[in-house]
């Protein structure tokens, strides 16, 4: 028998729906403001879409959100109102035991997904929310060294808390006021200004340390204590590219046998050109050049400094192991086009 198709939610019913759930666990009446509907996808009918979504709410001068699902109820919203008096507390002792140090604290809890600070209906005080776990920071800072790190206190945050405490080279990162992305791992546009990342989970701190090394035209990051050399390198090559190279060759190596990422990080800003690395593995044999775009990060949302010096970036396996098992060792020679 055909059965009709059920019909989008107005927005209105998601404003009633967020009115009654702040009512019934703040206790006070706020004004429903813009819904943002939840999207399922493109395929989607129009038709099914509108049944969940984010609806923004303001009492007495504070705008906050509610998350509402119709097929939930109203016992299953979340609602960031509490940020306000959660996130200082949070990050306050840290603020105040780091008040000597260039540094920026930032906190997200409850729903992680960007930008976090959501909980339900059994979260009503900062004691809840520790015991409920779940709360990560992110620390940046400028000039903080590992006995400083190690020694922060952080039983405010309970027992489950991760923290990510990243050290960088330059305060102009800090005062920018850049954050990565995950306050638990670092991506390969931070390792350029990242001296120490520290990062604190299960109740334990580990620590890994970064190098970096500016040459000309091109310059290289990695993590540090790995043996990793970079040398200024000579190839005999007779082909068009050498005249568009903004790059001598180097070659890469390591003394150590562990598989390593160094990320190469190019000095090209000419408006509109892609930039290119060749790569050369000398002890392969029969040897032979060949070339890897490198992506631009023009207009990204979330630039840091360290891509605004170095808009472009790609990376150079050491010792890697091929899907056949056998371990390509040696040097890799490189060089920016």
């Amino acid at each position: 028998m055909y059965q009709p198709l059920p019909l989008a939610i107005s927005p209105s019913a998601l404003r009633r729906m967020a009115k009654r759930y702040v009512r019934r666990k703040y206790g006070f009446r706020a004004t429903a403001g813009e819904v943002v509907l939840d999207r399922i996808g493109w395929l989607e009918p129009i038709w099914h879409r509108g049944t969940s979504g984010t609806v923004a709410m303001r009492y007495q001068g504070t705008t906050f959100y509610v998350e509402v699902d119709r097929k939930a109820g109203v016992m299953q919203c979340t609602d960031t109102y509490q940020a306000q008096e959660f996130v200082p507390r949070i990050v306050g002792p840290l603020e105040r035991q780091l008040s000597g140090v260039d540094s920026l604290v930032t906190a997200r809890y409850g729903g992680l997904a960007f930008p976090g600070c959501y909980v339900g209906m059994g979260i009503r005080t900062f004691e809840d929310l520790v015991a409920q776990g779940g709360i990560e920071v992110c620390v940046s800072a400028c000039g903080l060294d590992a006995s400083n790190v190690c020694g922060l206190d952080l039983s405010h945050l309970g027992p489950s808390a991760k923290v990510g405490v990243f050290v960088w080279r330059s305060h102009r990162v800090v005062d920018a006021a850049y954050m990565p992305n995950d306050p638990m791992s670092v991506s390969d546009a931070d390792t350029i200004y990242l001296s120490d990342y520290h990062r604190y989970r299960d109740g334990t701190w580990t620590h890994r340390a970064y190098e970096h090394i500016d040459c000309k035209g091109v310059s290289f990051a990695y993590p540090a204590n790995l043996g990793i050399r970079v040398t200024p390198a000579t190839v005999a090559t007779e082909d068009e590219a050498d005249a568009n190279a903004t790059s001598p060759w180097y070659e890469l190596s390591t003394s150590g046998d562990q598989e390593t990422r160094v990320m190469v990080f190019a000095h090209q800003r000419e408006q509109g050109r892609q930039a290119r690395m060749e790569l050369i593995y000398p002890e392969v044999r029969g040897a032979s050049t060949f070339a890897k775009n490198i992506p631009s990060y023009a207009g990204s949302q979330s630039r840091s400094p360290a891509i605004d010096d170095y808009p472009y970036h790609t990376f150079v396996w050491l010792n890697i192991t091929s899907k056949k098992g056998y371990v390509l060792r040696g040097p890799v020679i490189v060089r920016i086009c």
